[in-house]
């Protein structure tokens, strides 16, 4: 047998300001006939926010062994270690990976969003652009005042 992977992620989050923080969540899932070994997941943070924590237990029916988190204040999320059991009658093979990221003290503005890669020991690999998108409202450039024309001389 041979796994299928699928990855989806949000974002719970309403509008982030500087020092706040959003709840992520990545579901990776094994459709195959066989299951998915050794899967990393690797999601690229918007540049406005940092990983800070992992909200454990994952749920689903992965196991995992030599697992890598990561690290605190890092863009890049990287998690390794899990295998996704084949699909069977009661469903796919799936994690859910739940964790919090935070903005700094002085974001700058704009929609952000998220990329997420997940590959597993066979070379399969998913990739998800343009996820979970995230409103941030912060630090503006600058606005410089318009010129105020010289009154001519006459």
């Amino acid at each position: 047998g041979a796994p299928k992977l699928d990855v989806s992620a949000r974002v719970q989050a309403g509008t982030l300001f500087g020092n706040s923080s959003a709840t992520y969540q990545v579901t990776v899932t094994n459709t195959g006939t066989g299951p998915a070994q050794n899967v990393t997941v690797l999601i690229t943070l918007p540049p406005v926010l940092t990983w800070q924590k992992s909200n454990t237990p994952f749920t689903g029916n992965a196991s995992r062994s030599n697992p890598i988190d990561p690290v605190k204040g890092s863009v890049l999320a990287y998690y390794s270690g899990w295998t996704l059991p084949a699909a069977s009658s009661s469903g796919p093979g799936i994690v859910n990976i739940v964790f919090v990221a935070s903005t700094s003290g002085s974001p700058a503005s704009g929609t952000y969003t998220s990329t997420v890669q997940v590959t597993d020991q066979q070379g399969d690999q998913v990739t998800l652009t343009n996820a979970a998108p995230v409103q941030v409202v912060g630090v503006s450039p600058t606005q410089q005042p318009a010129a105020t024309p010289s009154p001519t001389p006459h």
